[in-house]
């Protein structure tokens, strides 16, 4: 998407033809001319390639895998009992890397349940706390002013401190400290 966008701003700041954008950005003309014409890059296509031996068989497959959700880890189904299964009792004729690749493929797409974790954070009083110090810009008696602030925030209580000062130096940054405290 980054690339769409330079390939834009490049033809409009410099006015480059399709050719001389493909060489510069190392792309090919008909990119160039997607570009040109969105900004959003096209979806790219998946390539969705039928699978007439395995077709019959896929709700069988879905019905075993989601039956194995409810039983134990050690006891669900692998790809290879899967695949030993249709050929043994169902007499399929499909290929082992056809079921094991979609077995992959339906588990992947099964949700996953997350479990909800949560770690308590205790900050002990005045043992910690996080210190910014940055660049800003504000308005002051209607003029831009660029300025350098001092932020303390202590971790037990939450508690903020600010500081704006005009310079960025060592002595500012140690004062910002002796204000906090």
């Amino acid at each position: 998407m980054e690339l769409f966008e330079e390939i834009c701003k490049t033809h409009d700041r410099e006015g480059l033809d399709i050719r001389a954008l493909a060489n510069r950005f190392r792309v090919p003309r008909r990119a160039v001319r997607q570009a040109l014409a969105s900004p959003i890059p096209p979806p790219r296509k998946s390539a969705v390639h039928p699978s007439p031996a395995l077709d019959p068989w896929k709700t069988t497959i879905d019905r075993w895998l989601a039956e194995d959700e409810s039983a134990p880890r050690k006891r669900r189904h692998t790809a290879q009992r899967v695949f030993q299964l249709l050929v043994e009792q169902l007499r399929a004729k499909v290929g082992e890397s056809t079921v094991r690749r979609y077995v992959a493929q339906a588990r992947r797409k099964r949700p996953v349940a997350l479990a909800e974790v949560k770690v308590p954070q205790i900050h002990p009083l005045g043992e910690e706390a996080e210190v910014n110090f940055g660049q800003v810009s504000f308005v002051c008696n209607g003029k831009l002013v660029t300025g350098h602030l001092f932020v303390m925030r202590l971790s037990a209580s939450g508690r903020v401190f600010h500081r704006v000062d005009t310079g960025e130096t060592q002595e500012v940054l140690l004062d910002g400290h002796v204000g906090a405290f």
